[in-house]
């Protein structure tokens, strides 16, 4: 870094909190573990509500509304089932993704369950 550019964290590398970075690494441990419950419940409610459309499916901000969950809670159950290969993105005739506005009237693809044949 030269001199003529700022820092952007003024506290360096240094951890903002007290405490060794070991026993920092543990509690986010701990913290991650006792929500594991809470993603798979919620990771089920997002299957079941695309489920449950059909092969309408759910844009994200339609689980949103429907499950009444963040962005921050709804999207990642969402790719964790993406990933795993229990949905999928919904394709017109032509292949092409098929989309829906938001309420913030922006585009948003549809996702459906992944049927098997």
């Amino acid at each position: 870094m030269s001199e003529t550019q700022l820092h952007l964290f003024p506290w360096g590398r240094r951890p903002l909190v007290s405490g060794r970075t070991g026993a920092t690494r543990s509690t986010s441990e701990a913290a991650a573990e006792s929500i594991e419950g809470v993603r798979a419940t919620q990771r089920m409610a997002v299957y079941r509500a695309i489920r449950a459309a059909g092969r309408d499916g759910r844009t994200d901000d339609e689980l949103q509304v429907e499950l009444n969950l963040r962005s921050n809670s709804e999207n990642p159950r969402r790719v964790e089932l993406w990933t795993s290969g229990a949905i999928e993105i919904r394709r017109d005739a032509d292949g092409q993704p098929v989309r829906r506005r938001t309420r913030a009237n922006r585009s948003a693809v549809v996702w459906v369950v992944v049927t098997v044949e």
